[in-house]
């Protein structure tokens, strides 16, 4: 004999699903409560292996996703921008001592959250540049905005270079060649954070669309001004990688694919000079730096809230109350120089807002 434990699902609330609503209460939501059953090893033998036949299909194509994404890392080209988009993170603002009424109501908030990446371009056309132990490399790599080199391979610097100039380098496949430093493009990357806060509670796919074109006109324009090299001959971004993690019930993937195809009106590329691309997936488990950095804002944002009810003083800042007061409260804590200063123990002090 043995005991399992298996899930007993009820249906807590429900509501219609419409076409582009896909609120808080637009589909049934289930609680999960563990029952315990009596039962023989064969018993729990076949109820394991209807349970683990879903999960090994999960963790293919997680491992297919993984795949792809580690290939697309190591194959990308300076001019080729990746967009992680994570535009599902909600968080409340509690004032942590309320009167009864007040805790039928609440303010939420949404926070849109993508991380931008891209090859920087001066690093890569440079042939004299240090490449520390560890660095990744494009062997044998065209110059930046020139035709690939089908015969380039990517590797990882395994020595600093020789009195002649020559460096270790190891390969996808852990087989090790030499290499003079002028045969190796340096594949540094540059990543910025683009977050934003908005009252709206329902992640349609209007909502994420109006982020989007808010949000590729800003960046660009940053990138531009600040990274003037990496943008591409066209002066726009014309070559864009986006991920996410295709949560139904905050958009519609219909219209977010029909969306895409306009990005080639939009930027005025034709044929192989412009490329969108769209992948959905669940690499991260919810661990990528996206989920991260929203986890973080609300942690912070939380946490202010807190401090000052705790200590019924404003010495701290005032509260926090709505969407506006958060986004004007981020951009003081995020500031440069307070930054800086703030993680100067740390060692991080690259931390720039545009």
């Amino acid at each position: 004999m043995c005991l399992k434990q298996r899930p007993a699902f009820g249906v807590m609330r429900g509501g219609g699903a419409g076409n582009d609503a896909y609120g808080s209460g637009s589909r049934p939501s289930r609680q999960v409560v563990l029952e315990t059953v009596k039962c023989t090893v064969v018993d729990y033998l076949d109820a394991f292996e209807d349970a683990i036949t879903n999960h090994i299909a999960h963790k293919v194509l997680r491992s297919a996703c993984i795949r792809s994404d580690r290939d697309l890392k190591r194959n990308r080209r300076p001019g080729d921008f990746e967009r992680n988009i994570d535009f599902a993170e909600n968080g409340n603002l509690n004032k942590y001592r309320q009167i009864q009424s007040e805790y039928w109501t609440s303010t939420t908030y949404s926070l849109p959250v993508s991380v931008w990446s891209w090859l920087s371009t001066e690093e890569w056309n440079s042939e004299t540049s240090e490449l520390p132990v560890g660095s990744e490399v494009t062997v044998n790599g065209e110059k930046a905005h020139q035709t690939i080199n089908q015969d380039a391979f990517w590797a990882r610097v395994e020595s600093l270079p020789d009195a002649d100039g020559y460096i270790l380098v190891v390969r996808q496949d852990q087989t090790t060649s030499t290499h003079h430093r002028r045969e190796l493009r340096h594949r540094k990357r540059i990543s910025l954070v683009y977050g934003g806060v908005s009252e709206d509670k329902c992640h349609y796919r209007h909502h994420q669309q109006e982020f989007t074109l808010l949000e590729e006109k800003v960046m660009e324009k940053v990138i531009k001004e600040n990274f003037p090299g990496d943008v591409g001959p066209e002066g726009k971004i014309t070559k864009e990688y986006q991920h996410s993690d295709n949560a139904t019930q905050h958009f519609k993937s219909t219209g977010a694919i029909e969306f895409l195809t306009d990005q080639f009106v939009r930027r005025g590329g034709r044929g192989s000079s412009c490329c969108f691309t769209k992948a959905v997936g669940c690499r991260g488990h919810g661990k990528g730096e996206w989920d991260g950095i929203g986890g973080a804002i609300k942690g912070v944002v939380t946490a202010h809230n807190r401090r000052i009810m705790v200590r019924l003083s404003s010495d701290v800042g005032a509260l926090i109350q709505s969407p506006l007061d958060e986004y004007k409260y981020l951009r003081h804590h995020y500031d440069p120089d307070r930054w800086r200063r703030a993680n100067k123990k740390t060692g991080v002090s690259q931390g720039r807002r545009y």
